[in-house]
C-alpha cells in the first residue's frame, strides 16, 4: 500500500513464464485484482482460465 506500482514487471514474468514452458505447460498467475494482465497473458498463452477472484485477489491459469 502507498508504495510505486510497476505493472511491467508483471507482464515480463507473464511473459517469460511463457517462454519457459513447453507445450502443454501450464502457468499459475496470483495478481491484485485491480491488475490488467489478462491482455498479457491471452498474448503469451493459448488458453487463458479465470479461476477465482477473492479478498482483492485473482487467480488465472493459462496453458500453452
Amino acid at each position: 500500500d502507498g508504495g510505486a506500482e510497476d505493472r511491467a514487471l508483471g507482464s515480463a514474468f507473464i511473459r517469460a513464464a511463457g517462454a519457459m514452458l513447453g507445450k502443454g505447460g501450464t502457468c499459475w498467475l496470483v495478481a491484485n485484482r485491480h491488475l490488467p494482465y489478462e491482455a498479457t497473458l491471452n498474448e503469451t498463452f493459448a488458453k487463458v482460465t479465470p479461476k477465482v477472484e477473492v479478498g482483492g485477489f485473482k487467480v488465472y491459469e493459462a496453458r500453452k
